[in-house]
């Protein structure tokens, strides 16, 4: 391998020591049958396969590839092994609608023009390792159904494919794109690793489906993944353009932990299932979250950003599917850590989302109560069961209500009628509020205690309830 490799890298340096190969040579031998086998040569002329006489045979095609890129249903069948590697192609390369029957390698091979493999089916396995494409490429409705390698591969000009399948492990390692890649509408079904790719165009993915997706890349320009569907995802790129996976689906383990994002990042509506990790990550832009769906509970942990587009409701989901009651008792579906809650009442107070910093402080003191000495845990407990932490105003007044009704059967039981029993109540407990003047009552030194009792927890309410509206009402 080594021998080899160096052999290419001479080679390369001069044109004169590839031998020449003329295309008639090769597609010849297509259209006989027999193996293709070219090292280290020049192929003059165009690799057009379309005048060739060769069997044809059904393919089947999706819904998209037949209606939106209209390729035909018939294929042109190569029974050919093609192994093509460490040369040069000066021409065009149309190597469309056609079903290989066995293995394609172009290993380290330089495409000087425009190839297009769209809509041709690769039944072996297909290797395009370190090859260079020059000229546009097009794989448009290609379907891979053995292993495609496109490791450390140089794509100079608009690279598309558009409506392919990967039905087998697909291999896109140091892949560079200098200009637009387009895999819009394509299905991964295995496999597809794009670790330590480079994008240098815009990059389309959008409506695309995966089963294991690695892309630890770089995305220099705008990147679009919008109405994907991704089983497994791992995203420990760095996005230098807007990032668009609006719509997504995330059904297992989305995986952003040291993501880069230094434009605007969307994540409207979509849905993680499972697990969703941006530990670490970083958002330079604004970080879009709106109606977004979090199977479990998601976590901020270590993530930095400027603006986080997100309601408190998001964080949530309902314990009962019942409309009437799905507003009552919600999951929190956000993972506690001191930092991320703190950071996040910060970025719903910046955003003027006055109610949801209310709800996220809330959580945010219940969930650090275990954290809390054995001590102070009951006085934390009395601040959250009396006036939810200065964010609920109405649990004071609910409880002015129960002392009025508690103190009223009380003084029932000592023998004033009812009337007079809630009516000695109210006004006790409007003068503990200072709303009105002491009634001062006639009373024995049992009863003055009572009634005292009686306006020192109505004032102490009373008070709860100022703080509670001075903090949510009057900002």
């Amino acid at each position: 391998m080594v021998l080899k490799v160096m052999a290419v890298a001479e080679d390369s340096e001069s044109d004169v020591e590839l031998a020449e190969i003329p295309a008639s040579e090769i597609l010849n031998k297509i259209q006989k049958g027999l193996d293709v086998e070219y090292s280290n040569v020049v192929v003059k002329g165009d690799l057009n396969i379309d005048n060739l006489d060769l069997p044809k045979q059904n393919i089947e095609r999706t819904e998209f590839q037949k209606t939106i890129l209209t390729q035909p249903e018939v294929a042109k069948l190569v029974k050919s092994k093609i192994r093509i590697t460490a040369s040069k192609i000066e021409g065009l390369v149309a190597f469309d609608n056609i079903i290989f029957e066995k293995d394609i390698d172009f290993w380290a091979s330089k495409f000087g023009r425009n190839a297009d493999f769209s809509g041709s089916q690769f039944s072996g396995n297909t290797k395009f390792e370190e090859s260079q494409f020059n000229g546009i490429v097009q794989f448009n409705g290609s379907q891979f159904n053995g292993d495609a390698h496109f490791d450390s591969s140089k794509f100079s000009k608009f690279a598309s494919f558009l409506g392919s399948q990967f039905k087998s492990f697909v291999y896109f390692i140091k892949a560079q794109f200098c200009e637009d890649a387009n895999f819009g509408n394509s299905q991964f079904s295995v496999l597809a690793d794009f670790s330590r790719s480079q994008f240098n165009g815009i990059a389309y993915f959008d409506n695309s489906r995966f089963s294991d997706a690695e892309f630890s890349s770089q995305f220099n320009q705008d990147a679009f993944f919008n109405r994907s569907f991704f089983i497994n995802a791992g995203f420990r790129s760095q996005f230098n353009g807007i990032v668009d996976f609006t719509n997504c689906t995330f059904q297992e383990f989305a995986n952003f932990t040291g993501a880069k994002f230094i434009e605007d990042a969307f994540f409207n509506k979509t849905k993680f299932l499972g697990t969703a990790l941006f530990i670490g990550a970083a958002f330079n832009g604004d970080f879009i979250l709106n109606d977004a769906n979090f199977g479990e509970p998601f976590s901020l942990e270590r993530t930095k950003y400027e603006k986080l587009y997100i309601r408190w409701k998001d964080f949530t989901k309902p314990r009962y599917h019942r409309k009437s009651l799905e507003n009552w008792r919600r999951f929190i579906n956000l993972k506690y850590e001191d930092t991320s809650y703190l950071l996040l009442i910060e970025n719903f107070k910046n955003l003027g989302f006055f109610e949801d910093a209310d709800n996220c402080y809330y959580q945010y003191r219940i969930e650090s109560r275990r954290n809390l000495p054995a001590l102070y845990k009951p006085f934390d407990r009395i601040l959250w069961l009396f006036y939810g932490y200065g964010v609920k105003p109405l649990r004071p007044l609910v409880w002015l209500v129960i002392l009025l009704i508690a103190f009223g059967l009380l003084y029932s039981v000592a023998g004033h009628s009812p009337i007079e029993a809630f009516n000695t109540s109210l006004t006790l407990s409007l003068s503990g509020t200072q709303l009105i003047e002491n009634p001062n009552h006639p009373a024995n030194a049992m009863q003055y205690w009572i009634f005292t009792s009686e306006k020192l927890l109505a004032s102490l309410l009373f008070a709860m309830f100022l703080v509670s509206v001075g903090r949510t009402i009057i900002r």
